[in-house]
Parts: C-alpha cells; sequence; structure tokens
C-alpha cells in the first residue's frame, strides 16, 4: 500500500484494553480525512501497514516480532516517554493524545519501512556469595545465543532487595550463604513469584535437601562445582521454555 491511497491499517501492541477503544475510535472519527485508518487483529489476513506498538512487557516485545517476522516491511511507531535511539522507528508520546497520534500517522510512508524486530532480551539473577562463582556463572549465561542481562547479588538480603526492584526472568540461587539462606529465600521469591525459573546451587546432594528446595519452590537443582555441559542443558532448557512462554 502507498501514500497515494487513503486507507492504511494499523495493529496496535503492548496497549491497554482502555488505550486500544480510544484509537479505534479516534480512527473512526477521522475516518473522513484525507489519509484515514483501521484497526486490524495482529494476524488478521489483511496487509498490515503500521505497527503502532508500546514496549510494556515481554509479551508486547514477542508478539511484535512474530509479526515483524511474517511482515518485515511493516513501518513501526514506538509509543514511549522517551524517543527511541534507533531512527528507523517512528515515535510519538507517551501517555498518547489523540492529535500526536494521527500526526505520526500522517507523516509515514508507507511504501518504504524495512527494520527489523524487537530483540528479545532476557534478564538473570545471579546469587552466590562466592564472587568467583558468580563470575563463572555469568561466562556460561553469556553462552547463550539470547540476549541476557545479568545482575548479581552476594546475600539472601541484596537478591531480595534486586528481586523487589526489577522483573528476573530466571534465577540462579545459592543455597548455603551468611544471613538468609537460598532456601528462604526462595519461599520469600514465590510468594510474588509464581513462575519464573529458580534454579538452586548446592553443594549438598542428599534427598532431604532436595525435598526442601522443592517445598521452597525451585525449579531444578544445579551442584556445585557446576559441571558446563549439565549447566548448558540445564540453561538451554529452561530459556526454551521462556521463549515458549513468552509466545503464549
Amino acid at each position: 500500500m502507498s501514500d497515494t491511497l487513503s486507507r492504511f491499517n494499523v495493529a496496535l501492541i503492548g496497549l491497554s484494553e482502555q488505550e486500544n477503544k480510544n484509537i479505534e475510535q479516534l480512527f473512526q472519527l477521522s475516518q473522513k480525512r484525507q489519509r484515514c485508518y483501521n484497526v486490524v487483529a495482529i494476524f488478521d489476513e489483511q496487509k498490515i501497514d503500521i505497527l503502532f506498538l508500546r514496549l510494556s512487557s515481554q509479551e508486547a516485545k514477542v508478539e511484535a516480532s512474530q509479526l515483524l517476522k511474517k511482515s518485515p516491511h511493516t513501518a513501526i511507531v514506538i509509543a514511549a516517554k522517551d524517543k527511541p535511539s534507533n531512527s528507523a522507528y517512528h515515535y510519538t508520546p507517551y501517555p498518547l493524545r489523540a492529535s500526536l497520534i494521527l500526526d505520526t500517522l500522517d507523516s509515514i510512508d508507507c511504501s518504504i519501512s524495512d527494520v527489523t524486530a524487537p530483540e528479545i532480551e532476557y534478564s538473570a539473577l545471579v546469587v552466590d556469595d562466592s564472587a568467583a562463582m558468580r563470575k563463572a556463572l555469568e561466562v556460561e549465561l553469556k553462552r547463550i545465543p539470547q540476549k541476557l542481562n545479568i545482575d548479581q547479588a552476594d546475600c539472601g538480603e541484596a537478591a531480595l532487595e534486586l528481586a523487589a526492584q526489577k522483573k528476573y526472568d530466571l534465577i540462579f540461587l545459592d543455597i548455603v550463604m551468611p544471613g538468609i539462606d537460598g532456601f528462604e529465600v526462595c519461599k520469600t521469591l514465590r510468594k510474588t513469584i509464581k513462575k519464573t525459573p529458580i534454579i538452586m546451587l548446592t553443594g549438598k546432594t542428599s534427598p532431604l535437601d532436595e525435598v526442601k528446595g522443592v517445598m521452597a519452590g525451585c525449579s531444578t537443582y544445579l551442584t556445585k562445582p557446576v559441571d558446563r555441559n549439565e549447566f548448558q542443558k540445564v540453561l538451554k532448557r529452561v530459556v526454551n521454555w521462556l521463549d515458549e512462554y513468552q509466545k503464549k
């Protein structure tokens, strides 16, 4: 579709239900303009000319990536507080304003757009009182193809503080630490973090410790010293689960 035509299809991702309704109403009220817009479903059979995207969640990034794989020439409008550094994206300020939305859409040449899908990023928290172990885990984590941001904590208290400030996609948690041990940290985290994989690190392999870990809410165990092959197998399984979970 080119700018010589007056009607463009717009897909909305990452907005609230009320914001979606407001934009649909805006488009309906502006149908008599020389250039007008229709909201279409993300995976509609119709051609999507513009993706109107707010990166409000990991789910929104995944949906955008899936759409752009099917339609790589779709123009992208990012709704955000700050203007994106990638100049290939069009931008409208958030919170949304009707007049600015239309001004932004009107400025787009829908016949010329070729940008890559937003890259999916994961975040990991590594908790261990040994700096050498934290470094070893960081090296192994950086081997995966996905982009992974890694934070570190040297005790249970610091881990809980970080987890209260930021959502993590996976957590590696040592059991034996000064202060709050890994079991207590895991129990506390599970009160608010239900599905995030928590991999406990332990030098102990007794059945009792495994039971305590399960009761605390851990997802799986890795014994120390960590075997590289076993670590990568567990990590691959966890990241594959994250990829599939984000697509749902």
